[in-house]
C-alpha cells in the first residue's frame, strides 16, 4: 500500500530518520552487511573507516585532501570537515529515542536544515529541505518494498515534478548503511535501475538517470556506472568502483 504525508500534515508531524536496515532487517544486524572500504572514481577517491560497532568514524577525499569525522553522543551524531587539519563546516543529525536522525543542521546555517518525516515501518515518507533549488518538500511512495515514485512540491505546495523508479528485483538492495551511516532506516530493498523526472503538467519528460552495476563473487557491487540524460540528450556519465572491508 502507498503511503503519503500531506504538504499540511508533514508540518505538524515531524518524525526521526532511518535507523539501518537491509530487506526489513533491524539494527541489530548491522554487522551482516558489508562495508565499503573505497569509492573510486575518475575525479576522486572516498575512503571510509569505521568502528566496532560498524558505524563510519572517517572519510578521507583524495581531490582535496579533506576529510570527515563522525562524533556520535546521546541524541546527535556530528559531521565535521577538515581542510588541511582546520575545521571546516559541519553537520549535526538529530536523534530520536530509536536512533534515527529527524532533522540535519548545518553550521552554514537555517537555509541548511533538513527535516524528515516516516512511515510507520519506518520508511521514509517525507522530506523538506530548506536549500534545495530544485523543490521544496518530497513526498515518497512505496509497492514491493521499493520507493516507486517521489512527488515533489514547491514553497507554495505546488506539485511540480514527480520522479518514477525501476529496480533490479534480483538483486537486494544497499542503503547509507553499506557506507556506515547507521542512523537512517529503511531503505529500498533491490537496487535502482532508472529514475525518471516527469512535470506534472504535460507529463513530459524532465530528467532521468540510468544506473548499471557489476557484482563481485559475494553479489557486492563493485562497480556502478550513472548514465544522466536531459531533454534526450546524456549530460554527464558517472562510474565508480568500489572495495570492501
Amino acid at each position: 500500500m502507498k503511503r503519503k504525508i500531506s504538504f499540511s500534515l508533514f508540518t505538524l508531524c515531524i518524525i526521526f530518520l532511518i535507523a539501518c536496515t537491509k530487506n526489513g532487517n533491524t539494527t541489530d544486524e548491522t554487522d551482516q552487511i558489508p562495508k565499503i572500504k573505497a569509492q573510486t572514481s575518475a575525479i576522486d577517491t572516498i575512503s571510509y573507516t569505521y568502528d566496532a560497532n560498524g558505524r563510519v568514524i572517517t572519510q578521507l577525499f583524495s581531490l582535496n585532501k579533506a576529510k570527515a569525522e563522525y562524533t556520535y553522543s546521546p541524541g546527535e551524531v556530528k559531521k565535521t570537515f577538515f581542510y588541511n587539519g582546520i575545521p571546516g563546516e559541519y553537520y549535526t543529525f538529530h536523534l530520536n529515542g530509536d536512533g534515527l536522525a529527524i532533522k540535519v543542521t548545518s553550521s552554514r546555517g537555517a537555509g541548511y536544515t533538513v527535516d524528515y518525516t516516516y512511515n510507520p515501518d519506518k520508511t521514509m515518507s517525507s522530506a523538506i529541505d530548506q536549500n534545495s533549488t530544485d523543490y521544496y518538500q518530497a513526498n515518497y511512495f512505496y509497492s514491493n518494498g521499493n520507493i516507486d515514485s517521489t512527488r515533489y512540491f514547491d514553497k507554495n505546495g505546488n506539485w511540480t515534478t514527480t520522479a518514477y523508479n525501476s529496480y533490479y528485483t534480483d538483486r537486494p538492495g544497499y542503503g547509507r548503511e553499506i557506507r556506515g551511516e547507521n542512523f537512517w532506516g529503511k531503505e529500498s530493498k533491490n537496487m535502482l535501475k532508472k529514475s525518471q523526472v516527469l512535470y506534472i503538467h504535460g507529463n513530459t519528460v524532465y530528467s532521468q538517470d540510468e544506473h548499471e552495476y557489476v557484482y563481485d563473487t559475494k553479489g557486492r557491487f563493485i562497480n556502478e556506472k550513472i548514465t544522466y540524460i536531459k531533454a534526450g540528450i546524456v549530460t554527464r556519465v558517472y562510474t565508480a568502483d568500489f572495495t570492501y572491508y
